[in-house]
This record gives structure tokens, sequence and C-alpha cells, in this order.
């Protein structure tokens, strides 16, 4: 493995430990919801919708239409700029997070998830900027399909022997712990300062722009 695949590797794990930071933040908060993903919030608004909630559906539409503009907005920077998407990236997570904590601790009367749209854009952006590594393609922001192919990896070693699958269930796993592992952290900062956790959870990004520095 070479030095630019090892700390790909390095990154993607950091960068997974701030899918769950932003996880747990966010269903913590007054919003209750996991903003960096889409399937619950696309069937609250089915729900909404049959229950004729015009509103709340709206507030739902919202949120997808943050995510769809950052997998949007980071498509076309990479495409079409020079700038290094991963680096950019890290400044998007802080400003987002600085942001959602700004609208979360603000008397604002409004419907709770709309409080947490910054997460929603800022998730979408990291996805496409942290997107796997090792030459596994993995999602930092949520972990069902991580843990399908953790299992799969491992089973098919203990099955065949082939060390291709070891490799592939070790980086899972790792992608998965690294979650969990942000995912406490995230949860332990919360509770002890409430929305303000956002800063230290500045440290993650923080984190990642050295070693994508000595990369």
């Amino acid at each position: 493995m070479t030095r630019e695949e090892r700390f790909d590797g390095y990154l993607h794990f950091i960068m997974s430990a701030m899918g769950g930071f932003l996880g747990a933040y966010a269903v913590m908060s007054e919003a209750e919801r996991l903003a960096s993903a889409q399937t619950a919030n696309l069937l609250d608004m089915m729900i909404h919708l049959a229950g004729g909630d015009i509103l709340r559906l709206a507030a739902g539409f919202g949120t997808l239409v943050c995510f769809v503009g950052g997998l949007v907005s980071s498509d076309l920077i990479e495409r079409h700029t020079k700038l290094c998407l991963k680096k950019l990236a890290l400044w998007v997570d802080a400003a987002g997070l600085l942001l959602t904590m700004g609208l979360l601790a603000a008397p604002l009367d409004i419907t709770p998830i709309i409080k947490v749209y910054p997460i929603f854009f800022m998730a979408a952006f990291q996805w496409n900027g942290y997107g796997g590594a090792w030459g596994f393609a993995s999602s930092s922001l949520f972990s069902t399909n991580n843990l399908k192919q953790c299992v799969i990896g491992f089973t098919e070693y203990f099955i065949t022997g082939d060390a291709a699958m070891l490799k592939r269930g070790k980086f899972y796993l790792f992608t998965l712990l690294s979650f969990l592992a942000g995912a406490f952290y995230g949860a332990c900062c919360v509770n002890r300062w409430g929305v303000a956790a956002a800063i230290p959870g500045l440290l993650i990004p923080a984190c990642a722009r050295v070693v994508l520095g000595r990369r």
C-alpha cells in the first residue's frame, strides 16, 4: 500500500467519525432527525402527505433540496474547477456546524428540522469528497452498507481464505468503528455542552486537515 493510499484511508476514517458526530448532534437536537441521510426524511414526507400536513411536508422537502444542493454543487466544483474538493469539504463542514449551532441556539419559532438544514447540505457535500478509500466505495455518513460489506468481507475470507476479502472486511470494520466513535464523541459533547457541542466537533475536520496536508 502506497503512502497516498494509507493517508486516504486515514482521511476516510476521520471523516467517518465526522459522519457519526453529525448524526448524533442532529438526532440529539430538537430536530430529533438523522440529518446526514434522506431515507427517513423521504418516508416522513410521505406520511405528512398522507396526513395532509402541508407545512411539515414543505419542511421535509426543504431537507431534500439542501441534500441535493450539496451533491450537485460538490460535483460541479469537482468537475469544473481546480479546487480541492477534499479540502473544501472540510471548510463546508466547519461552516455548516457553526451555522447549525446558531440556528439551534436562536429563539426561532420554526419547524425544528429547518434548524438542521445546513447539516443536510454539508453531509451531502462531504459524501462526494470522501466516498471511500483503498479501492472501496463507502459512505462516510451512514452505516448500513458498510455493515453489509464488513460482514460479507469477513464471511468470504473465512470461507475462501482470500486475502482481498480480509482487506475488504478490515476496511469496512474500521469505517464502522470510526463512525461509532464519532457518534459516541458527539453524544458525549451534546450531553456536556448542548448545542455548543458544535465547537468541539470542529476538532474532527481540523484533524482531517492536518492529515490532508501531510498526504
